[in-house]
Formats: structure tokens, sequence, C-alpha cells
């Protein structure tokens, strides 16, 4: 399973993205369990390329220190999360003053996925090459980006891999790979 999220509209669109790595060629080579914390996010997309670059390479390495290569999270689901938030609290205030944060957490529990966020328009999950949407009109997880007071956690069903509209996004035209920023010999 691996969080995806969609691109914004103009010249750069994936300004300040930043994922987890690659789950699907790591789990096929037994390199990560299956009960792996995902996520997908996007920081200071309107910067400079060199800021928004530097801002996603710090939100990616505050998240990585949660897991340590080859290893599942340490936790209940619920503690899982709240070390991911932490991460993302504990960074450097610089990268929290615009409040453009929108990022999105997906853990695999019995039953089906936690899903957790900020600044996400919507989720969706892909079906026969179709965008299917998960969350209702009003539902908590639909927020402004920047962090929030208290994060929103919501239990859905296991879909497979995940995709966020994010504040600013735009949804996709053509293949959801190339909506998401992935090059085309990636997993």
């Amino acid at each position: 399973m691996s969080v995806y999220l969609f691109g914004t509209p103009g010249p750069r669109p994936f300004a300040g993205h930043f994922r987890s790595p690659a789950a699907g060629a790591d789990r096929a080579r037994g390199a990560l369990p299956g009960d792996r914390l995902s996520w997908a996010g996007r920081l200071w997309p309107l910067a400079t390329t060199e800021l928004a670059w530097t801002a996603a390479l710090a939100a990616r390495a505050a998240l990585e220190s949660l897991l340590p290569e080859g290893t599942a999270p340490e936790g209940t689901p619920e503690e899982v999360l709240t070390q991911a938030w932490l991460c993302l609290y504990g960074m450097e205030a610089r990268w929290h003053r615009d409040r453009d944060l929108c990022v999105l957490f997906a853990l695999p529990v019995e039953g089906g996925t936690l899903l957790s966020g900020c600044g996400i328009q919507q989720v969706f999950a892909a079906e026969q090459g179709q965008l299917r949407p998960i969350l209702s009109d009003g539902h908590p997880l639909i927020s402004p980006p920047g962090l929030p007071e208290g994060p929103v956690v919501a239990q859905v069903p296991q879909v497979g891999d995940f995709y966020a509209l994010g504040d600013r996004s735009a949804m996709p035209r053509g293949r959801l790979s190339r909506a998401c920023g992935i090059p085309p010999s990636a997993p």
C-alpha cells in the first residue's frame, strides 16, 4: 500500500512534495513488513524551488526517522500515527509558519486502514483505472492545510493505494502515476 498526492497546477506541480519510500519493490524483496506506515505530503509549494525542495527533504527526514530501514513501526496503530504527527510538530518552526502543510498518512490495521491528515480535499481509491472517492462530504479528514490542533484519525476499508487531492491540487488527467509525479519506471 502506498499513498500519493496529486500535483499542483502550474510550472512546478511537485514543488515541496515528499512521500514515504516506495513500498512495492521493497516489500516484494521482503525488506519491508506489510503493516508499514505510508505517507505523502507537500510543504511550501509556492516558495522558490530550492526552499520547497529543502522543506520537502526536512519533512521526509523527520518522518523517515520513525521507520528505521526494514522495520515496522512500534506501538499500537494510534501510537504510530501520533509518533508521525510528533515528527512533523518537532520540525523547525520556520517550516510551519505558512500553514500550508498537506499530508496524508495511511496505516493498515485489521479490518481496514487508518488514515490521518491535513490539507486534504478528498481521498480516492483507484479501481479499474477509475478514481472512487473514499470520504463523504463533510468528513473530518477534509480540512484546511497546516498542522492541526489535534489530528483526525479515521478507519476506512483497505483498498490498495490511496490518492489524495490536497489543498491547491488538481484532479488528474491521464495516467495516475504521472499526476502524482511518479516516473514510468518506478514501482
